[in-house]
């Protein structure tokens, strides 16, 4: 995909390491058959709202307003996880996130990222139309490293909430080429064009 955006353009090389990026972008929330036709993202948001549901909590939605608008901000940002688990607790939050920065509390999580996601007391379901892509040996090889990738930050989420996984994570790759790369370091020399963010 990246190949061809370039072709069809007439971009510089210069501009390879951003077309991938983009095109990992695309794959990410496009369906592939190592996935049971869902895509990546739609893997780990089911994966986080697996073990919401499992410890009976409930995901709530801030809206940011007008984070970043003017470029990417100049410092690190982050925001230390609430103690507890009680409703005090969340709304205290939730009102420290508003003040510091410019947001609305949509209340409990309905649609996130393409999934539809329907909260009661015990229980949370999701639902998401499904559509098709294509992608090539690159597209694959960079996807499976953005995959690890997300898959050691959600071990790290994980184990900082308590629930560290014991096991390895199993990738899933489909594309023999890209597996190819993957496992060869001779390969590597010939993939060095390959950019991964």
């Amino acid at each position: 995909m990246a190949r061809t955006m370039m072709n069809e353009k007439g971009l510089q090389k210069y501009f390879w390491a951003e077309a991938v990026h983009r095109t990992v972008h695309i794959l990410n929330r496009c369906p592939t058959k190592t996935l049971k036709d869902k895509t990546p993202i739609e893997a780990i948001i089911r994966t986080v709202i697996a073990v919401v549901a499992q410890k009976k909590w409930k995901i709530f939605q801030l809206d940011v307003k007008s984070a970043f608008l003017n470029g990417k901000p100049n410092e690190e940002i982050y925001v230390m996880k609430p103690q507890g688990n009680d409703v005090k607790m969340m709304q205290n939050f939730k009102q420290d996130m508003m003040q510091a920065y410019e947001m609305s509390d949509l209340g409990l999580l309905n649609y996130f990222l393409g999934i539809e996601v329907s909260q009661d007391k015990e229980d949370i379901f999701i639902s998401q139309k499904n559509v098709v892509a294509q992608s090539t040996a690159e597209s694959e090889y960079v996807s499976a490293s953005t995959a690890t990738s997300q898959a050691i930050w959600l071990r790290r989420i994980f184990e900082n909430s308590g629930e560290k996984q014991k096991k390895g994570t199993v990738l899933y790759c489909g594309n023999k080429s890209a597996i190819a790369i993957a496992k060869n370091p001779v390969s590597h020399g010939r993939s060095n064009h390959i950019s991964i963010k």
